[in-house]
């Protein structure tokens, strides 16, 4: 069990972890970010698991959601940086599953919309969706759909002929 002083001991710290993962994202020095913010997390962890009163088990997990955010963030951030845009939406997408979780667990599904941490991350989605690369048959798809609305049947015919030579 952890002691109230022990507990105190791991806020104060965490506070000085937060700080500096807030200026390493300014920074855009995303692996520590995503280090300190996991470490944040593992103390919110430990201190709901382990501390002796119920104050200590409970006062960080108001920033549960926050943390959770500020990390998908610069999941996301060192995948697009990698030019991998799929894997930062599995970021982004994988955080609102937690914070989901979160709220539900907290009873207060109501607010997961509400959720300023869930709306920023949603915003950073839907700003990541038209990057990520369109297939050949999707894009096929789309043009024939311009071609039908265009009354240009003539291409729609051609390009329902490539589509059909595509494998599934």
């Amino acid at each position: 069990m952890l002691t109230p002083e022990d507990c105190r001991a791991l806020r104060e710290e965490a506070v000085q972890y937060y700080h500096r993962y807030v200026a390493l994202l300014v920074l855009e020095d995303f692996d520590r970010v995503i280090r300190d913010t996991t470490r944040n997390l593992r103390v919110l962890d430990i201190c709901r698991e382990f501390a002796a009163a119920e104050d200590d088990r409970m006062i960080l997990e108001q920033f549960r959601p926050y943390i959770t955010m500020m990390r998908a963030r610069a999941l996301a951030s060192q995948a697009l940086a990698d030019n991998e845009p799929k894997a930062a939406l599995h970021a982004i997408d994988e955080a609102i599953e937690t914070l989901r979780g979160y709220f539900s667990q907290q009873d207060s599904s109501d607010l997961f919309d509400m959720s300023g941490e869930v709306q920023m991350l949603r915003e950073m989605r839907d700003s990541l969706v038209p990057k990520l690369p369109v297939s050949q048959k999707s894009e096929l798809r789309q043009r024939l759909q311009r071609a039908i609305e265009d009354e240009n049947y003539e291409l729609a015919s051609i390009l329902r002929d490539e589509l059909k030579m595509l494998p599934d």
